[in-house]
């Protein structure tokens, strides 16, 4: 096991090795010193699903545990799908990291992150971080939309194509 030490006298700011058993465990520094840009991921505990990035100066929490991720997969999309979808109630903004390939060209790749936030009226979204390689996708777009699903409201991402596509989606909501 491995864990993260923040003011514990005596002992280092880094991740630490904790062997032995319980009344006689052992902590030991790890030999990869820490730099800026380190993520560590937290499994299980009172921190269980949390992620800590080091800033260079100290460890600051980027994803809380109570953020919930959830990844969709479409293949071979020729028409309008929704990808992923979540009750507009549980959150009023998501973030998917999103990613398009063509079937038949697996070389013409769309990557991208898109933002969404409603007012439980009126939706808007934004496509940021962008980048392709390869040809564009024909038809290839992605869109949101609030519906009624049954009696619930949903925040919905859709995404289309003409090209065949593989679709994939990872979402980050709060």
């Amino acid at each position: 096991m491995r864990i993260i030490l923040v003011s514990v006298g005596g002992l280092p700011l880094n991740v630490n090795i904790v062997s032995g058993s319980a009344g006689s465990w052992v902590l030991t520094e790890d030999l990869n010193i820490l730099s800026k840009g380190d993520t560590v991921y937290v499994k299980e505990g009172s921190h269980g699903g949390e992620r800590w990035v080091y800033n260079g100066t100290t460890w600051v929490l980027i994803l809380a545990s109570d953020t919930t991720t959830s990844i969709k997969t479409a293949e071979n999309i020729t028409t309008e799908v929704v990808l992923d979808e979540l009750d507009s109630g549980e959150s009023q903004t998501a973030k998917w990291i999103i990613q398009a390939v063509e079937s038949s060209v697996p070389a013409n790749t769309f990557s991208a992150e898109l933002l969404a936030t409603h007012d439980f009226t009126n939706i808007s979204h934004s496509i940021y971080g962008v980048q392709t390689f390869g040809a564009n996708i024909d038809g290839m777009a992605f869109t949101t939309a609030l519906e009624v699903v049954g009696s619930e409201q949903k925040l919905q991402l859709l995404v289309s194509s003409i090209a065949p596509a593989n679709f994939k989606s990872i979402r980050i909501s709060t």
